[in-house]
């Protein structure tokens, strides 16, 4: 891999001289690469606060994967965005179907207490899940989020329009 970026440089770089640089930068940032993908703390906190409905996990996997192609969810840390997608999709199967996760609310509420998530950031993040989360109102015409639709239409939880799902299908 090394190799391709050497010769991307019209090798002007040795192997030796990108990785003193590669180390260099690395050291630079502190070695803070955000690399836990959304699924993982989606898997980490349905077990910690006993989230098991698959209606729950499965629209929260879709407000994650939704997340990722948004510019506005850069400003916030993976988790918090996953904890952010588990409040919306358990409010939502509870207005859907009258079952209460006050329980699973109030514990992940009170025990958020990860580090530098605070209201503020709550309630931005919720903010710009509400710009998104309408899977009719999406748009239509990129491509990933197309590729979003058929992978979560079958599901028969994230409910899209037929003719959206069918025009997608015929393309």
């Amino acid at each position: 891999m090394t190799a391709d970026f050497i010769e991307m440089t019209a090798n002007t770089y040795t192997v030796e001289e990108m990785r003193q640089m590669e180390t260099i930068v690395l050291s630079v940032i502190e070695f803070d690469i955000n690399c836990t993908p959304s699924q993982t703390f989606l898997e980490h906190y349905s077990r910690r606060f006993n989230v098991t409905n698959p209606s729950v996990l499965i629209y929260a996997s879709f407000l994650l994967d939704l997340a990722l192609l948004k510019d506005e969810f850069l400003q916030f840390k993976t988790s918090d965005i996953t904890v952010c997608a588990l409040i919306i999709a358990m409010n939502r199967e509870s207005s859907l179907t009258g079952r209460s996760f006050d329980a699973e609310l109030h514990r992940l509420h009170r025990n958020r207490g990860f580090e530098n998530f605070d209201d503020e950031t709550y309630k931005k993040c919720l903010s710009c899940f509400s710009h998104c989360s309408d899977p009719n109102r999406l748009d239509s015409e990129s491509k990933l989020v197309n590729s979003l639709v058929l992978k979560y239409a079958h599901t028969g939880v994230v409910h899209f329009s037929r003719s959206l799902v069918q025009s997608l299908r015929d393309e």
